[in-house]
């Protein structure tokens, strides 16, 4: 082998700091290549110092979470299997200092310190407020969280930019073939035109018509990251960050362990497992190198285990099945979980139990309506449903749930390639077949149910003109839901191809 093909063989990663001062981020390597130690190559004068991040390597692509400090040095540089080892305590580099303490207004406080070889130092303070507390004339709930970071920190994660090929190695973005290039320019300018609600309180946040917080619905923080990981631009990795901030530490229910839906304020509506955003929080965390973010994942997954749906009637919903299913399977390709993989498992066989094969759909209390036909939520089960238990697939095969997906997808996709303008995203369902079929134009819902499909599907649908027509361009700027509308496309790897 030539010494080309060798270099070739052991780079890991290709990246390019914007400075010398020091940087600190996480990235998923092949794990492979990890367990040999790392070193840094072709950044002259930079040191390098990394840990662990995750304990196994991801099941599925074979990749592993670490963070990389990088001082000394700006330009391109690779990181190469073969070198030292991990330092997760801190090292040459960089030491890592903690202090916890509780105050008698009753705040709960943690301050991090990263002292650097080179002399700069980042400093964060947590504060848990333990009782109803103003603090720099706002006022925060029992409960809630305020992070006090130096600036540095913040910046460091925009000095670094790193390929697309990265995110597509772990699963995180799918390969990009141009399917659905010609969308991405709206979801651009939509980033752009989305504005944070006012204040430290609802930073992170956004609102929506109505006076609605949304209280970041359909993850906005996966949004921004599939935004970062797809154009390498960090801006969109620190509002990603904010965004998963933002949920852990305002809208966080602490008895519960399940955040806040959206509502009034960031804390008027209940909890709801169907409106738990752990994906976002835990991808933030890991790219940020914040621990706590990947903390707060970890207590949400064993929330969603603890906290199985309780819904009756039209209460019991599709979505409160799927959605937590969809997030802890995330958290088992990043974490060996015992009881979050027979959770999984339990919903998984909900989801199941409830399919009707006279009608080909699910039957939750909430597709009961007057008369004799239930309404079937297309843009549910194609949009949140189905990517839920193709997850579950991967980490637990089994034929009747591989059947169920094969009947609801091929159900909805008879109803896509109809030619019919707009798409299908709901219907009443019959033994004869659907029946007033809604179709929308220009609608999100019918952006989110093409998740669902799989790429064969998927390429046979967008291939059809009404189905490119019915889309619309979306998201619009002027759009008053333009946050949610922005969470719900943005967040999908369809989008992405």
């Amino acid at each position: 082998m030539n010494l080309v093909a060798l270099c070739t063989l052991q780079t890991l990663l290709t990246f390019h700091v914007a400075t010398p001062e020091p940087v600190r981020f996480g990235v998923p390597l092949p794990h492979k290549g990890v367990a040999r130690g790392l070193r840094l190559e072709d950044l002259e004068g930079a040191r390098l110092q990394w840990r662990l991040l995750q304990e196994r390597p991801d099941p599925v692509h074979g990749t592993v979470w670490v963070e990389l400090l990088v001082a000394g040095g700006s330009g391109s540089g690779r990181i190469c299997a073969g070198g030292m080892g991990p330092a997760p305590e801190g090292g040459p580099l960089c030491r890592i200092e903690t202090v916890e303490q509780l105050t008698p207004q009753g705040v709960q406080l943690r301050t991090e310190r990263w002292h650097h070889a080179c002399g700069r130092s980042e400093e964060r303070t947590h504060r848990l407020f333990l009782r109803a507390t103003e603090h720099e004339g706002e006022h925060y709930r029992a409960g809630e969280a305020l992070l006090d970071e130096d600036a540095d920190w913040l910046r460091r994660l925009q000095a670094v930019a790193l390929p697309r090929s990265t995110w597509e190695r772990a699963g995180l973005l799918p390969p990009d073939s141009g399917l659905a290039a010609r969308h991405r320019t709206e979801l651009l300018a939509a980033a752009e035109a989305l504005v944070e609600l006012p204040g430290r309180r609802g930073a992170g946040d956004y609102g929506r018509s109505g006076g609605i917080v949304t209280n970041l619905e359909y993850d906005t923080a996966l949004a921004f990251l599939r935004l970062h990981f797809a154009t390498g631009d960090p801006a969109h990795l620190v509002r990603a960050w904010r965004s998963a901030r933002h949920v852990l530490d305002r809208d966080l229910d602490r008895h519960s362990g399940l955040p806040h839906a959206h509502g009034r304020d960031h804390r008027s509506a209940r909890p709801e497992p169907g409106h738990a955003w752990l994906r976002g929080m835990l991808w933030s965390g890991l790219a940020a190198g914040d621990d706590q973010l990947v903390a707060g994942a970890r207590a949400m997954a064993h929330a969603l285990a603890a906290h199985p749906p309780d819904g009756e009637g039209e209460q019991d919903r599709a979505r409160d099945h799927a959605w937590p299913l969809g997030e802890l399977e995330t958290w088992l390709n990043f974490a060996d979980d015992p009881a979050c993989a027979l959770a999984a498992d339990q919903l998984a066989d909900a989801i199941v139990h409830r399919f009707d094969p006279a009608l080909d759909m699910l039957r939750f209390g909430e597709s009961a309506v007057e008369g004799p036909m239930p309404l079937e939520r297309a843009w549910i089960t194609g949009g949140i449903v189905l990517p839920a238990l193709r997850m579950h697939l991967v980490r637990n095969p089994r034929e009747s749930v591989a059947r169920v997906v094969q009947r609801l997808e091929r159900a909805l996709v008879e109803q896509l390639l109809r030619g019919e303008p707009g798409l299908p995203i709901l219907w009443h369902a019959s033994e004869r077949g659907p029946c007033g079929v809604h179709r929308a134009l220009a609608d999100p819902r019918g952006w989110l149910m093409l998740e669902g499909l799989s790429l064969p599907d998927l390429r046979r649908v967008l291939g059809r003109a009404a189905i490119r027509k019915g889309l619309g361009e979306l998201p619009q700027a002027t759009d008053p839901d333009l946050a949610t509308t922005f969470s719900m496309l943005a967040r999908t790897r369809w989008i992405w191809r």
